[in-house]
């Protein structure tokens, strides 16, 4: 995980894995309690990490996909989630894996898309206006929402509202577990490369 910022300066703490790390304790602590109503005893144990997101208002998380199930989960402000099967990876167009020497800061820059949802560029994607349809989820504090692995998933943040001004961050939880591996071996997670 770690931190970064917008070319205006901008911050945002972009989901650095909050489990086991002793300064943090309460905090995973509080979170693995207000999971427990959500998550089985197994998938509790089977957590690989929760994430912690820290964003102002406007802050976008690109178009992407996780390589394990998510509960994104809104403490403060709110979220748009914009949501496509894993059936859509050949018309959303992943970078390709020579892009960026192939790698992000997780070695794995195919699981984002180049299309801007919120400005598609026809001539360059045009799979991704007529061939997926995303569905949006607007959530608000307290709010939950699952994310199962290989879903592509685009995010706003949208700050507290405050009396008469601008109100605080946005901050939500995300917990991450990892899937079977058979579950990867199912039709709808199997990825096929796109024609360009």
């Amino acid at each position: 995980g770690g931190g970064g910022g917008d070319d205006d300066g901008r911050l945002y703490v972009a989901g650095p894995n909050i489990v086991g790390v002793p300064a943090l304790a309460a905090l995973e602590k509080e979170a693995r309690g207000a999971l427990e109503g959500a998550l089985s005893a197994a998938e509790q144990r089977a957590l690989s990490r929760v994430g912690l997101w820290v964003g102002v208002d406007g802050q976008e998380t690109p178009l992407h996909f996780d390589c394990a199930s998510n509960l994104l989960c809104v403490l403060r402000g709110r979220k748009t989630v914009a949501l496509a099967p894993p059936q859509a990876y050949p018309h959303l167009y992943p970078h390709p894996w020579q892009s960026c020497g192939g790698e992000d800061m997780e070695g794995e820059v195919y699981r984002f898309s180049e299309v801007d949802i919120d400005a598609v560029d026809a001539a360059r994607h045009p799979r991704a206006l007529s061939r997926v349809t995303m569905e949006v989820a607007e959530l608000a504090a307290g709010d939950a929402l699952f994310i199962p692995l290989g879903w592509w998933h685009h995010v706003v943040s949208h700050a507290e509202e405050g009396d008469g001004g601008a109100g605080g961050p946005c901050v939500a939880l995300n917990a991450f577990w990892h899937a079977p591996r058979d579950t990867w071996d199912r039709p709808a997670h199997r990825k096929r490369a796109p024609s360009r």
